[in-house]
């Protein structure tokens, strides 16, 4: 099963594109830029990556300022 989340009207920090990469996310093409009002804990994409681990599948993330972020789930044996 292929899943795909996408926002475009915001983007990650560098520091929540340090703590992904830190907690085994892949991020691609993460770059800078402040243009962010909301905040959070992170700890719902920590819960997320281990449900993830379980079913053996895999996460990506794909931010870009002004573009916003995508979260690609591939959980192969759903």
């Amino acid at each position: 099963m292929n899943i795909l989340i996408a926002d475009d009207d915001i983007h990650i920090y560098e520091l929540i594109r340090y703590y992904l990469q830190k907690e085994g996310f892949k991020v691609l093409e993460a770059k800078d830029g402040d243009t962010r009002k909301e905040s959070g804990t992170g700890l719902g994409l920590s819960i997320v990556k281990k449900i993830i681990d379980l079913h053996e599948g895999n996460i990506t993330v794909n931010t870009e300022v002004n573009k916003g972020t995508a979260f690609h789930i591939v959980l192969p044996h759903v």
